[in-house]
């Protein structure tokens, strides 16, 4: 069930009632126009699980996280250097916040290029991991820098803020697994 105390679409272009929107407490915003990428993005974090078929389990949405780029870290185990994923998820977890809050700062002076740049390492960074969702959208503020869009770039980095509680589970259930 989606709740609606701090979910809400606000019918505007502009760059300043987001920034209202999110210090009243709001969960995220996204501005018109939107795509229904953006409007998924912007509403997965509350979206049920998907089942199908008879008995079927609910599973998290497989664009979260590819389960691919792990096995290849994982290959590169060995006995002498046990737990490289959980070292590797690790240092790509500490530095998302970071990189998010980049993102945020560049925003703040105004600075495309250093958005651009800080997108396109989160986007591979993020690729490297398996985290792809989070690569997905830092390809867009990679792209919203390039092009000099910075409501787009402010709209992204709020959907990778929604993203990142959900992205960061998943990579650390995976990693805990791993090391088990």
């Amino acid at each position: 069930q989606i709740g609606v105390s701090k979910r809400l679409f606000v019918a505007d272009v502009g760059d300043g009632p987001r920034d209202l929107c999110l210090a009243a407490g709001m969960s995220g915003y996204l501005s018109k126009p939107f795509t229904m990428a953006g409007l998924h993005a912007a509403l997965a974090p509350w979206l049920p699980a998907v089942a199908s078929g008879p008995g079927a389990v609910p599973r998290t949405r497989p664009e979260i996280i590819d389960p691919e780029a792990l096995a290849r870290i994982r290959a590169l185990e060995s006995a002498t250097r046990p737990g490289l994923v959980a070292r590797v998820v690790s240092l790509y977890l500490n530095g998302l916040a970071a990189q998010l809050d980049e993102i945020d700062a560049a925003l703040a002076r105004g600075d495309l290029a250093a958005v651009r740049e800080v997108g396109h390492a989160l986007k591979s960074a993020s690729a490297n991991v398996g985290a792809s969702e989070v690569a997905r959208l830092a390809e867009f503020v990679e792209r919203a820098g390039r092009d000099g869009d910075a409501g787009a770039a402010r709209d992204l980095l709020g959907q990778l803020r929604l993203t990142a509680p959900s992205v960061s589970a998943a990579l650390g259930e995976d990693a805990f697994r791993a090391t088990a």
